[in-house]
């Protein structure tokens, strides 16, 4: 069957743990036997909600409108997944998704794994406190006060006749231009909570600004809504959205991101985005946008840093990514420097035609400079999707340092076998001399490379790459360095079907031990 690299004693890490035995998920059993999750030592994290270090009023999981409803997600980073979610203080009528459920032989994640809903909020204040446990019995709790009515909250309506309204939900303005002006001093909704009406809804009336949709803390809404089961489609033709330093607490969910069919910023010689973070801030929450049409070349060829969401050399705490998906002609969807505590949690990349020329940026998820607790988890990379030659899957690239980073439970199929492709793309290459110690690839299913790039062993300062867990279907895992440990990692054959699930004799060996399926 293959290559099976040999385990190596590594008493500080915990790949299984506890007297857990058989678990029939049917019943809702959500602790895995032993052998069946691996802990890297990084405790829970609460990425979203954050109310202890959070004073802004807008913050979008403090408030709902009355009767529109309410879906947050509560994000976690590290920990030993997966996790086990409970309501403990709540409003009557108000879930969350608590486990994984039984799909066959495999536990898969339901929709509302994680998120809280509550489907007909009613008027007033309200506690709202939920624990997260993990797989080591670890816990952490979040509480919160949520308050639903109707002030603070502005609608937009394409079908609306015009701008004339109130902003009310039974008087919407028609377009985003009435709620952002392109006037630095209009702060008549600085503050305010959004929701997009279904239709498609552009992003203009921006000239002043170059086109660019500006998020201010002190001028304009930071939180942008779909409405819930109706479908929204923001899209761009003159700018992007720009996000700049001390916009903290920005939260967009539950709408479409697309490009116009004429979309060609700078007659395609400038880097092009989506979303564009040009300065440090704290707390900002993407769940539930589907990326569409976001081409990333021939508009950004040799331009530099690009990506739908781009997030530059500045630090950032608290960033979360949850439940997203891209379809369409795309390119790099996550490019981040310097993130901290942050977690990109569920992103399925499907039917996509994943296309760049950007030489930046060489995998569709990178993390770069200085990560600090981050966590990559169940990105899903493999559903009639189609690919270039200059781009990777999932990657890290520690040239300034980085610590305590995981790519997780994801499932990348990448067919390209030369260059700097590959299911994931690892670059060590610390020139400024910082730290870049406990960095983990663990529990991924991949076809069918893993490639490594930079003089990263010279300067890795402190501990070591874990791979673990992991299967590399075609090829070998193995990395020829002391400073990269390969602990129990499936390779060199073949294990996986065309939807990159386990088959065969392999299912039965290695289901819900190694690879991104979880199993009890």
């Amino acid at each position: 069957m293959g290559n099976v690299i040999s385990n190596v004693s590594h008493s500080q890490y915990d790949l299984g743990g506890g007297a857990r035995g058989g678990i029939d998920p049917s019943v809702g059993d959500w602790k895995l036997p032993a052998g069946n999750y691996v802990s890297t030592g990084m405790g829970m994290t609460i990425v979203h909600p954050r109310p202890e270090i959070e004073t802004n009023t807008w913050a979008r999981y403090r408030h709902e409108h009355t009767g529109v409803p309410y879906t947050i997600p509560v994000a976690v980073q590290g920990g030993a997944y997966p996790f086990h979610y409970e309501l403990i203080t709540f409003p009557s009528g108000m879930t969350i998704g608590e486990d994984l459920v039984a799909s066959g032989d495999a536990l898969t994640r339901p929709v509302d794994y994680g998120i809280i809903n509550w489907a007909s909020p009613t008027a007033g204040s309200h506690t709202v406190k939920v624990r997260v446990t993990d797989q080591l019995n670890s816990i952490k709790e979040v509480e919160w006060t949520l308050t639903v009515g109707t002030a603070g909250w502005i609608f937009v309506n394409p079908l609306a006749a015009d701008d004339t309204g109130t902003g009310a939900i039974d008087d919407p303005f028609k377009t985003v231009g009435r709620i952002h002006s392109d006037s630095a001093s209009s702060t008549e909704f600085a503050g305010y909570r959004v929701y997009l009406r279904g239709g498609t809804i552009p992003l203009d009336g921006m000239a002043t600004n170059g086109g660019n949709f500006r998020l201010d803390p002190n001028t304009n809404p930071l939180v942008w809504l779909g409405y819930p089961s109706e479908t929204v489609v923001v899209e761009e033709y003159e700018g992007w959205m720009v996000i700049g330093t001390g916009t903290d607490d920005v939260y967009l969910g539950g709408f479409t991101f697309q490009y116009a069919a004429a979309y060609s910023p700078g007659g395609g010689t400038a880097p092009i985005y989506m979303i564009n973070s040009i300065g440090g801030y704290d707390r900002m929450q993407v769940h539930g946008l589907t990326f569409k049409e976001f081409k990333g070349s021939p508009f950004n060829a040799g331009a530099g840093n690009t990506a739908a969401m781009y997030f530059n050399s500045n630090p950032r705490n608290y960033i979360s990514i949850t439940g997203c998906e891209a379809t369409g002609t795309v390119g790099i969807f996550v490019d981040c420097y310097q993130w901290n505590y942050s977690v990109i949690d569920g992103f399925n990349v499907h039917d996509a035609a994943i296309i760049t020329t950007d030489g930046s940026a060489h995998t569709a998820f990178f993390i770069k400079d200085n990560p600090d607790f981050v966590t990559l988890r169940n990105i899903e990379m493999w559903d009639n999707n189609t690919w270039n030659s200059s781009i990777g899957g999932v990657g890290y690239m520690c040239q300034n340092g980085g610590t305590n980073t995981e790519v997780s439970y994801c499932t990348v199929l990448n067919p390209i076998t030369s260059g700097r492709n590959g299911a994931v793309y690892l670059f060590n290459n610390n020139i400024d001399g910082g730290l870049v110690e406990n960095l983990w690839l663990y529990r991924n299913s991949l076809n069918q490379r893993l490639v490594w790039e930079g003089s990263a062993m010279t300067n890795f300062a402190d501990g070591e790459e874990i791979h673990t867990k992991n299967i590399l279907q075609t090829q070998s895992i193995a990395v020829a360095d002391a400073k990269v440990t390969d602990i129990d990692n499936i390779d060199s054959g073949t294990y996986l079907d065309a939807s990159m699930k386990l088959t065969g004799a392999s299912k039965v060996s290695y289901l819900g031990t190694h690879g991104a399926e979880v199993a009890g």
